[in-house]
């Protein structure tokens, strides 16, 4: 997100701080509040418990984790659950992002699960709008 020009560093930091940088993010970018809205359910949702199983048990062990959570993280199932939790986020946050940037003439669309190629199966294309023959 900063290579395209969105420093949203304060999505990984303590609450405070996220709230804070939140607040910033939208009084200066008002039209990112659906992406600000979806870091803040992400953060509810996985990114604390991730972060916390990092800090407290990968990197620093200096906390003793609850065992309930590293059993957790520790399931095959639960391990491609988060991949696939943080692969989908960062997805999001670029095309909200993008989405934010485009005119009002060109939209990005979530291309169904149904209908992507198997070998590149592409989430997101771009259509036209008030175009002759653009498909919504």
């Amino acid at each position: 997100m900063k290579a395209l020009g969105l420093d949203i560093g304060f999505l990984f930091q303590s609450d405070v701080n996220f709230e804070k940088g939140a607040a910033e993010l939208l009084a200066a970018r008002p039209e990112l509040a659906d992406l600000v809205h979806l870091m803040s359910r992400d953060r509810a949702e996985f990114q604390n418990k991730l972060a916390e199983y990092r800090n407290t048990y990968l990197e620093h062990r200096d906390v003793q984790p609850d065992p309930n959570m590293l059993a957790s993280f520790h399931r095959l199932d639960s391990a491609e659950t988060m991949f696939e939790n943080v692969w989908q986020a960062i997805e999001d946050y670029v095309v909200l992002y993008v989405i934010a940037k485009l005119p009002p003439t060109i939209q990005v669309v979530e291309i169904p699960g149904e209908q992507r190629e198997p070998d590149r199966p592409t989430r997101f294309r771009f259509a036209l709008l008030n175009a002759p023959n653009a498909v919504p």
